[in-house]
């Protein structure tokens, strides 16, 4: 048995493996008028495409406002909806942001207001058996992020992990007899277009369960953006999307194993990278605009000589 460490960089800050795609069935398909080939699960060149259909041009936008903070209501209502007592165990003030601290048993549950996210964990020990499938994982997730009230959330394209773990950490699996939990990922959307932040981990929810399906993590960040449209810009084509994310394009925002890399040898600098999937999203450029990048996983070799990695790429979508 494992406990499950209480802490957001313990288990939440592992990323993903992707899963092996399956074999191309060579079945002829057809494509939406106004997109381009090819539709979600057919691979191009050993990269699975986990966005259903490529759209020829796409709307872009500004960000007006966004709401930048919980307020105390907002956090009591949370913990209640998770089975916390109204009453947290310490609050801390420092810089703007107000740190809510409640306990309930083995159950932990740590919020901040500024940046807004939460964190929600139990030392509860890890029962054996087969973990949940990636169908299982978002139904549960689903379910308790809209009891919650993050409804508006949806299953990020890609983000099923299988994880075990050792003495000290998780780690992600592809051997789902020794998976001890998975994760699945929900992110906002806009136009049935996932948008992701600076990191892999920003502006979403992510939930981890355990072999009974019972979820036994939550981690959250706070988006709730107010967008006006500035016009459009042409989808690069994937064909040539992949091409450039072989050759070295884009920018690496997700790295691992995180703790073995020296953060003072700028560890996102990668000499080769063999993608494995990938999905157009919306990217939150800067907080002030969404733009549309593909988002690459895959293997990467570190050029600082640092070894192989599981990587995330974003390279912009349009042409």
């Amino acid at each position: 048995m494992v406990a499950l460490i209480i802490g957001a960089f313990a288990l939440a800050e592992r990323l993903g493996r992707e899963q092996k795609p399956p074999e191309d069935t060579g079945q002829e398909v057809q494509y939406p008028e106004g997109s381009q080939p090819p539709p979600s699960g057919v691979d191009i060149s050993g990269v699975k495409i986990l966005t259903a259909a490529i759209p020829d041009e796409i709307s872009i936008y500004s960000v007006v406002s966004s709401q930048p903070s919980f307020s105390e209501a907002e956090v009591v209502n949370f913990a209640k909806d998770l089975g916390f007592e109204e009453t947290w165990v310490s609050k801390e003030s420092t810089e703007g942001n107000d740190n809510y601290i409640f306990t309930k048993g083995e159950k932990f549950l740590t919020i901040d207001t500024f940046p807004p996210s939460l964190f929600f964990s139990t030392d509860s020990p890890l029962p054996n058996g087969k973990v949940p499938s990636e169908e299982q994982s978002v139904t549960a997730g689903g379910s308790l992020l809209s009891k919650i009230g993050l409804e508006d959330l949806t299953p990020l394209p890609g983000s099923y992990r299988l994880l075990a773990a050792d003495s000290a950490h998780f780690f992600v699996t592809e051997d789902a007899a020794s998976a001890n939990l998975v994760s699945a990922t929900f992110a906002p959307e806009k136009n049935d277009i996932p948008i992701v932040g600076d990191t892999s981990a920003s502006l979403s929810a992510t939930a981890f369960l355990d072999a009974t399906k019972i979820i036994v993590s939550l981690r959250y960040y706070k988006t709730n953006l107010q967008i006006e449209s500035i016009g459009t810009v042409r989808i690069k084509p994937i064909d040539t999307a992949i091409t450039e994310a072989k050759n070295g394009a884009g920018k690496v925002v997700g790295a691992e194993p995180f703790e073995e890399l020296d953060i003072d040898a700028k560890p996102n600098v990668l000499s080769s990278f063999s993608p494995s999937s990938v999905y157009l999203a919306y990217h939150l450029s800067g907080g002030s605009k969404l733009l549309p990048i593909y988002v690459f996983g895959g293997i990467g070799v570190m050029a600082s000589g640092d070894g192989e990695v599981v990587a995330t790429v974003y390279l912009p979508a349009a042409e």
